[in-house]
């Protein structure tokens, strides 16, 4: 508000950042995060830890 306030409504604001995979945007992170789950819980059953 401070900005459009002093240099008017014109004002257009850039985004920075690192941008988002494809696959990410669509869940590959909730698929990866249920893999390493998965390979965690076979190496506790193979060390039987």
């Amino acid at each position: 508000p401070m900005i459009k306030q002093r240099f008017g409504d014109k004002v257009k604001f850039n985004r920075y950042g690192t941008k988002k995979g494809l696959l990410s945007r669509f869940g590959a992170q909730i698929i990866g995060d249920v893999v390493d789950s998965i390979e965690e819980r076979a190496a506790y059953a193979r060390f039987g830890l």
